[in-house]
């Protein structure tokens, strides 16, 4: 698990499966080739996800309501309410911006220059380029597997400033994508990156990892 310290080589990170590393490979000559490389968001992921969302919102709605019309005991209507409303809450959250994700078509694309989040139109909503970038790190899930469930990028101060102006610009896709903003996250120097993705989540990190190295390398030493 990282500690928020910076890569130097791909060596530091702990090495993937074979199959795992072939895949990144691939998706890495892909990139030197074309200078360009996209990952789309699933469909098939992101539709699971959403209907899942949908069952535990219902659900949720069925345990604020049953304590109401079924009469229950006053001392545990509070508790199942008050749970009820949570899970409303955290549901409700991730299926609106699950159905963002599918119906905007959010995908990330690299280049040798930068990474950026974008909409199906190619309008950004995140940009970095590779040398603004200090590190990536994966978010952990809490099960003994600690299975990554997405990634996040640690710019530098530079990377910072530059975030800040592109910001300032108001860009549509932005505001599109995320339902509310806020001052922090502006000044954030940390950006979190979705998943569902068609590819994994540890092969996104992988590939992140290992093409930030490639190119930040090549542009620090061009300059």
């Amino acid at each position: 698990r990282h500690r928020g310290r910076p890569r130097d080589t791909p060596g530091e990170v702990k090495q993937p499966m074979p199959q795992k590393k072939e895949r990144v490979a691939r998706l890495l000559e892909t990139l030197e080739r074309d200078d360009i490389l996209i990952i789309s968001s699933s469909k098939i992921r992101l539709t699971l996800r959403l209907a899942i969302c949908l069952i535990f919102l219902t659900i949720s709605t069925m345990l604020i309501a049953s304590p109401l019309l079924s009469g229950s005991s006053p001392a545990a209507a509070p508790a199942l309410i008050v749970g009820g409303i949570i899970s409303v809450i955290i549901s409700g959250t991730t299926a609106a911006a699950t159905h963002r994700q599918l119906s905007q078509g959010i995908r990330l694309t690299l280049t040798s220059e930068e990474v950026r989040l974008e909409n199906k139109d190619g309008d950004v909503i995140e940009k970095a380029r590779w040398r603004d970038i200090d590190h990536f790190t994966p978010i952990l899930s809490q099960s003994p597997l600690q299975i990554i469930k997405t990634v996040s990028y640690h710019l530098t101060d530079t990377g910072r400033e530059r975030r800040q102006e592109f910001l300032d610009t108001a860009p549509a896709a932005r505001k599109q994508y995320f339902l509310l903003s806020s001052s922090w996250t502006r000044s954030a120097r940390s950006v979190i990156y979705p998943s569902g993705f068609t590819i994994s989540n540890s092969n996104i990190f992988y590939l992140l990892e290992r093409a930030h190295w490639r190119y930040r390398s090549k542009r620090v030493q061009s300059h």
